[in-house]
């Protein structure tokens, strides 16, 4: 019998700490009618792709405007990267940004409740709103190993760990694991960044060298991607059958984490 237990999927990929970042206060809400707003606001991990376009109003005319790109979370608000505009002489700005930090969550982020977002501010305290980014993480699908030994498969803190991205938020994902001959499934659901991510070990049956090939497809999307993991090392009993077995659909929240896919597939 294949087993399986839930991993942070976004944390496949891990997220890096910001050095010399700047704690902010709450931001007023549209404070004296500044505002701003960012052409395109939906971005993959690790790319800003053309940039942020930030356009704005409201500011001091003939200033310096700072355009910051922050990290929201629950416990407050911090400065991750940011660059100063001049407003014309009606208070406008306009601006093509590329931040100079990763379309990440920063190190010690939320991952379920942190967001990023533009703001912007001149030095008479006239702030814009918020204007919330969205990350999605990229097509494609990983292990964290490219081969995995039976006492690894066998071992719930082992096994392997697999990750996919490229679905959409909240859509379930199919997924169904062949393994020399014998044939696992289960559902999981893309998180709001679209990826899934679980690591899969045998808790019955033989458990000897051969391949796992797992395919996971979007029920939303019909993305459909598959990688296989070799398995190597001698053969364990575990004792139990696992022909006709079935993978849970609802799996349970582990403590397993890994630092970055090294498998492309």
């Amino acid at each position: 019998m294949l087993s399986t237990t839930k991993v942070r999927a976004a944390s496949v990929l891990g997220a890096v700490a910001v050095a010399g970042a700047l704690s902010l206060a709450a931001v007023p809400a549209n404070a004296a009618g500044a505002e701003i707003q960012v052409a395109s606001t939906t971005f993959t991990f690790e790319d800003w792709g053309s940039g942020l376009a930030v356009t704005g109003s409201g500011f001091d005319a003939d200033a310096d405007v700072t355009v910051s790109l922050v990290d929201v979370e629950p416990s407050g608000t911090t400065a991750l990267d940011s660059t100063i505009v001049s407003s014309d002489d009606a208070g406008a700005i306009a601006t093509d940004w590329t931040p100079g930090v990763r379309a990440w969550l920063p190190d010690g982020a939320d991952l379920d409740n942190g967001y990023l977002a533009v703001v912007a501010t001149d030095g008479s305290g006239n702030t814009a709103a918020e204007v919330p980014l969205t990350l999605l993480a990229p097509t494609g699908i990983w292990t964290d190993a490219p081969t995995i030994t039976t006492a690894d498969f066998v071992d719930e803190n082992a096994g392997v760990v697999l990750w996919a991205g490229g679905y959409t938020p909240g859509e379930v994902v199919d997924v169904t694991v062949v393994y020399n001959g014998h044939t696992f499934t289960a559902t999981d659901t893309a998180d709001r960044f679209g990826s899934v991510a679980a690591n899969w070990y045998m808790v019955a049956g033989t458990v000897d060298a051969g391949t796992v090939d797992f395919t996971l497809v979007g029920a939303t999307s019909g993305l459909s991607q598959s990688i296989s993991v070799t398995v190597t090392g001698d053969t364990i009993d575990l004792g139990g059958d696992i022909e006709g077995e079935t993978a849970p659909a609802v799996v349970t929240p582990a403590g397993v984490s890994v630092t970055s896919p090294r498998v492309a597939g």
